[in-house]
């Protein structure tokens, strides 16, 4: 796939910088210069490598939100997929496509964000679901926190936030933050699944193209 890309991108260039002979003409900008948008002063030619991985972050997100797609169940009962968004995904014996799921099912796991519902099935310290803020855990102001909370764990019998439970444990940055999402209600759908890089937590592939490029430090190949 790194091959097939790198053969796109040398085609692109081709077209864009033209020929003179057989060789190619003087380049005005760097192509580096060339692939960054157009807002951030270049001509918005897109990276095969990040688009290349932007498509597989859809295949992978769907994965875990269509949950009810005969392709999906199809895979999951291939592969023994338990959990709704499992933590690893490597098996021994897998396809190339599934290969390169694992190679970056990390960055899959943290762009996803559960939406609220009762909080029955979300952690409230190990997954992603205030925002842009990631795991709570990493914010955790004592040593000892108790792992299996649930965000339902985290409020009174009357249906609201815990503080006296909560204060001690977060910055007060965060504490604010969770302070304007409504408590889960047990009245609520169950949680559901969101895009992390969209305000809208829909994905998009423009949005998985835009985080990877913000990222760009990561490998772009994908055996």
């Amino acid at each position: 796939m790194k091959g097939t890309c790198e053969d796109i991108e040398r085609l692109i260039r081709r077209f864009v910088w033209g020929t003179n002979e057989g060789t190619l003409s003087i380049h005005l900008i760097s192509w580096d210069t060339a692939k960054q948008p157009i807002e951030s002063g270049g001509l918005g030619f897109k990276n095969p490598h990040q688009q290349n991985r932007a498509f597989l972050m859809k295949i992978g997100f769907q994965l875990v939100t269509y949950i009810e797609a005969l392709w999906v169940r199809v895979l999951k009962a291939k592969y023994r997929w338990g959990h709704r968004l499992p933590i690893l995904i490597k098996r021994p014996s897998c396809s190339r496509l599934w290969t390169r799921l694992n190679n970056f099912w990390d960055e899959i796991c943290d762009s996803a964000n559960w939406n609220i519902g009762n909080g029955s099935q979300t952690s409230f310290w190990f997954d992603n679901w205030l925002g842009r803020n990631g795991r709570l855990a990493f914010n955790c102001l004592v040593d000892t926190m108790s792992p299996y909370a649930m965000v339902s764990d985290m409020t009174t019998a009357s249906g609201e936030w815990d503080w006296p439970r909560l204060n001690p444990l977060l910055p007060t940055a965060i504490l604010d933050q969770i302070d304007v999402v409504p408590p889960p209600q047990n009245r609520y759908n169950f949680d559901t699944l969101g895009w992390r890089w969209c305000d809208t937590r829909v994905f998009s592939t423009r949005s998985a193209y835009a985080y990877l490029l913000d990222t760009e430090g990561l490998p772009n190949d994908v055996v």
